[in-house]
């Protein structure tokens, strides 16, 4: 798939975007993602880095830590590329990668545009600010808990000021 061809598929057309859902579930990794509607089909269910081993379905996919991050870190599964390039949705990173098909560079000008904040502190941030930046009419979060001290200490300010 060429990036217009992909472009195209997150865009949409006038009418795709009529028939989009209106209700979003953003997921982390926490217990609690279990109660996301998973069986609803009214919802769309955005997952994140490597949720895809926990969750039944999804639709858009967010990738957003650097990738030598993540290809270097040894606590990722082996095979987190691959599960990558092999996914049939849109994955938003920061760029568009030749070799995962289905990437896509998150619209962070945009957002910042709508949003007029630098308050994205992580993954989860940047999912519910691109819901919003979508016009979703509803946003469950399910599994952000942020409720350890460490990394999540200065993360959690930018998820409150989202919710």
């Amino acid at each position: 798939m060429n990036k217009e061809e992909l472009d195209a598929l997150v865009e949409g057309t006038e009418s795709q975007q009529s028939q989009r859902k209106r209700k979003v579930a953003v997921l982390g990794f926490t217990d609690s993602w279990r109660l996301a509607p998973f069986q609803d089909p009214e919802w769309e269910i955005w997952g994140l880095n490597e949720l895809y081993m926990f969750i039944p379905r999804w639709d858009r996919w967010f990738e957003l830590h650097q990738r030598e991050v993540y290809e270097a870190d040894k606590n990722r599964i082996p095979d987190h590329l691959e599960k990558l390039r092999a996914m049939t949705c849109p994955i938003y990173m920061h760029q568009h990668w030749d070799d995962i098909p289905m990437s896509v560079a998150y619209p962070l000008e945009q957002v910042l545009q709508l949003i007029q904040t630098r308050y994205i502190t992580n993954s989860i941030t940047y999912m519910l600010a691109l819901a919003i930046l979508e016009g979703f009419e509803e946003i469950g979060v399910f599994g952000v808990d942020m409720a350890h001290d460490t990394e999540y200490g200065h993360q959690k300010l930018g998820c409150q000021f989202f919710i």
